[in-house]
């Protein structure tokens, strides 16, 4: 199996990530705000394998 995709996808993740999102509840006529903020790190050699 080629793993080098595996390999680049999470490189790619590697950094600071804020993400938000707005939730509506209709029946109950109320909104949900939410936002969360993380830091992806390299993985090291040992967790690679």
């Amino acid at each position: 199996m080629n793993t080098a995709i595996f390999q680049q996808f999470f490189a790619d993740c590697v950094g600071s990530w804020k993400t938000e999102g707005t939730y509506h509840y209709l029946t109950y006529q109320e909104v949900e705000r939410s936002r969360t903020e993380f830091t992806v790190n390299p993985l090291t050699p040992a967790r690679q394998s």
